[in-house]
């Protein structure tokens, strides 16, 4: 599966490079406001923060089977976002938060 993660990550960098190109024509052509622009990642890492501290808690206070089994889920789910939020900042490595120069792009 590393080399299917390192494949699909190559295929990002790829779209990328082409995003790259697209927003230096873009900004060319005077049309800055089609250039795409990264999102709030800000209020996302606030958040799974929060979820990956709330199942700290729960495995801490846990003291029947039932409640460890659900802090391990809460666990699980706060890891699965954790990597998701990993995934979108690499696919948003690429942009920037307001409109670059074309000095920043090329």
């Amino acid at each position: 599966t590393q080399l299917e993660n390192l494949g699909g990550k190559i295929e990002t960098l790829n779209k990328q490079k082409k995003v790259l190109k697209g927003i230096l024509k873009c900004l060319n052509s005077d049309k800055a406001n089609k250039v795409p622009l990264k999102k709030d990642e800000k209020k996302m890492v606030e958040e799974v923060n929060k979820l990956v501290e709330k199942a700290k808690k729960m495995k801490e206070k846990a003291k029947t089977n039932e409640e460890k089994i659900a802090a391990t889920d809460a666990d699980e789910k706060a890891k699965q976002r954790k990597r998701e939020l990993a995934d979108l900042k690499f696919q948003q490595a690429h942009l920037w938060e307001k409109v670059p120069t074309k000095d920043q792009v090329i």
